[in-house]
C-alpha cells in the first residue's frame, strides 16, 4: 500500500464498492466482477458524493486530470487489504479463527462460539447463519461476507473488546481473496469433498483452493483433519513451517476418539498426549464426533485446560439446521430431523449418523439446487438409494431451472421405489403422514434456511415451520 493511498484512506468518511451506499466524502471502489463491471456505476458514485474513485485501470480509461480518480492495478485482489488499512487492521486486535472445508463449518463455528462463552471469553462469529455475538444476529447473503464488510464487522468487534471471532471461510471467499487482509490466529480444516463445481469447474480446482488457505496468511497454528486426503497433504506440506494440531477417528493424530457409544448421550474416549479422557456430548454421528474433536483441538491450541474443554463439550447445544431434531408439544412424538446437507458427502454423513444411532426405518425428503453443480445430483440420489428406506425427491431452491428436470437428474441411479413431489411442503407433509414410531424422517438440503429460491425470487419457506404446523394439525 503506497503512502499516498494510506493518506487518502485516512482522509475519507467511508469506503464501499456499492455506488448506492456512497455518501459525501466516501471512497468508491470500481472494478470488473464475475457478473458485472462496477466501473459503470462511477457516475452514480460521484453523484452521491464520492470524494475518491479507486478503479481497475485495465481496459478502462478516465480523465487523468481528474484528481479524484486513482488507478489501482488488480484492485479486486487488493480490496481486503485496502479495507483492513481503512479500518486500522482490526483482525490484529482479536484472535480470529478461520474455519474452512466442505461440510461442518457452521457447526464448528457455532460450537466454538458457545465454548468461548462457557469459558467466559467474549466471542462472536461470522458465517452461514449470519454474524453476531449470541444476542444480536444479522443475516448475511454469503457464508463469508464481502471483503469490505468483513473488515467493518471485525472493526465493530474489536471496539467491543471481543477476545475471539470464529469465521467460516468459503472456497469462493478464498478464490476471490476476500480474506487476504484478515490476520488469522488459527486456521481449521473440517474435510474436503465435492461441492461448488459449478463455480470451480473441477474437483481438483476446488481442492487446490481449499489447500491454498493454508499456504498464505500464516497463523499461530492450524488444526487439520488427519482422516481427510486434503488434510493429509496440508500436514505434509506445512508441518515444517507452522504448528499443526491433528485430529482423527481412523488415523494417528494428536487427538483421537475411540470407543464411541451412541445413545441419549454420545460418549467416547479421547486419546491425547498418551492419556485417555472420557467425553460425553449431545450429538450423534461420526461426522459430529470429528467436529467435536476439531473444537477440542482448537481450544487446546489456545491453552485451555483439557478438563475445562471436556465440560464445554458436555454443555454444547445443536446448531440450527444441523441434524436438528424438531421437538414440539405434539402428542405424536415422532423422530424428525432437519439438516442442511446439500452435498453427497454431507447427506451420507447425516444418513449414516441416523442409521448408526437408531434401528428404525429412514424416510428421506431431499432435493438439489438449480443453477449449480449438475454432477452431484445423481451422486446424492445414489447415496439416498444406499442408505434410505423410503425416498421422496422434491424441490430445493430450483432457481431458474425446471424442478422436474432436477428431480429426474437426482433419480438417475435410484433403484428402489421412490416418489417425486415438486411441492416441498407437500412432500414433507406426506412423509410425516407416512411415519410411525418405528420410523425416522430426515428432511435434507435447507436446514436453517427461511426461503425457497424460485425464478429469481426468494419465497418465504421453512422446513421447520412446515413440520411444526403439520404435527399441530395432526393432533
Amino acid at each position: 500500500m503506497s503512502v499516498d493511498l494510506l493518506d487518502i484512506l485516512s482522509n475519507c468518511n467511508g469506503i464501499t464498492n456499492d455506488s448506492r451506499k456512497v455518501k459525501l466524502g466516501w471512497i468508491f471502489l470500481a472494478y470488473p466482477g464475475r457478473y458485472e463491471d462496477r466501473r459503470k456505476y462511477i457516475p452514480d458514485a460521484i453523484k452521491n458524493g464520492a470524494k475518491y474513485i479507486l478503479y481497475e485501470p485495465q481496459n478502462y480509461s478516465v480523465d487523468s486530470k481528474a484528481i479524484n480518480f486513482i488507478p489501482v492495478k488488480n484492485l479486486k485482489e487488493k480490496i481486503s487489504n485496502i479495507a483492513s488499512d481503512y479500518y486500522n487492521h482490526p483482525s490484529k486486535k482479536i484472535e480470529i479463527i478461520g474455519v474452512t472445508g466442505t461440510n461442518g463449518k457452521t457447526t464448528v463455528t457455532g460450537w466454538l462460539d458457545q465454548s468461548f462463552r462457557y469459558l467466559k471469553k467474549p466471542s462472536a462469529w461470522i458465517g452461514t447463519l449470519g454474524f453476531g455475538d449470541g444476542e444480536n444476529i444479522k443475516i448475511s447473503n454469503n457464508t463469508t461476507p464481502d471483503a469490505i464488510l468483513i473488515q467493518e464487522i471485525l472493526s465493530d468487534y474489536a471496539s467491543k473488546k471481543y477476545s475471539f471471532v470464529t469465521m467460516e471461510v468459503s472456497s469462493h471467499a478464498i478464490e476471490q481473496k476476500r480474506v487476504e487482509g484478515v490476520n488469522f490466529s488459527a486456521k481449521l480444516l473440517t474435510n474436503v469433498s465435492r461441492d461448488h463445481l459449478d463455480y470451480h469447474v473441477t474437483l481438483k480446482d476446488y481442492q487446490e483452493i481449499k489447500k491454498s488457505f493454508f499456504q498464505s496468511n500464516k497463523a499461530k497454528f492450524f488444526v487439520i483433519n488427519a482422516d481427510d486426503k486434503i488434510g493429509q497433504k496440508v500436514i505434509r506440506d506445512q508441518k515444517k513451517f507452522i504448528k499443526i494440531i491433528t485430529y482423527a477417528l481412523k488415523n494417528n493424530a494428536d487427538l483421537v476418539a475411540t470407543n464411541i457409544v451412541y445413545g441419549n448421550k454420545t460418549s467416547f474416549d479421547l486419546l491425547f498426549q498418551e492419556q485417555k479422557y472420557e467425553v460425553t456430548c449431545n450429538f450423534f454421528g461420526k461426522h459430529n464426533i470429528q467436529n467435536v474433536l476439531l473444537v477440542m483441538a482448537t481450544l487446546i491450541g489456545y491453552h485451555f485446560k483439557v478438563d475445562q474443554i471436556i465440560e464445554c463439550i458436555r454443555l454444547l447445544k445443536s446448531v440450527p439446521g444441523r441434524l436438528e431434531r424438531i421437538d414440539s408439544n405434539s402428542k405424536n412424538k415422532l423422530n424428525i430431523f432437519i439438516d442442511y446437507a446439500h452435498t453427497p458427502h454431507a447427506l451420507e454423513n447425516a444418513l449414516l449418523a441416523i442409521k448408526e444411532t437408531y434401528s428404525k426405518k429412514i424416510i428421506l425428503v431431499f432435493g438439489c439446487g438449480g443453477d449449480r453443480d449438475h454432477g452431484k445430483r445423481a451422486e446424492m440420489g445414489s447415496v439416498a438409494n444406499k442408505l434410505a428406506d423410503e425416498i421422496i425427491i422434491t424441490s430445493d431452491n430450483p432457481r431458474s431451472e425446471n424442478p422436474k428436470k432436477i428431480m429426474m437428474d437426482i433419480a438417475t441411479d435410484i433403484r428402489k421405489p421412490f416418489k417425486m413431489i415438486e411441492d416441498r411442503g407437500q412432500a414433507i407433509r406426506m412423509a410425516i403422514h407416512n411415519m410411525n414410531e418405528e420410523s425416522i424422517l430426515l428432511i435434507a438440503g435447507k436446514g436453517h434456511e427461511q426461503y425457497q429460491e424460485i425464478e429469481g425470487k426468494k419465497i418465504p419457506f421453512s422446513d421447520r415451520d412446515i413440520v411444526l404446523k403439520t404435527l399441530k394439525n395432526n393432533d
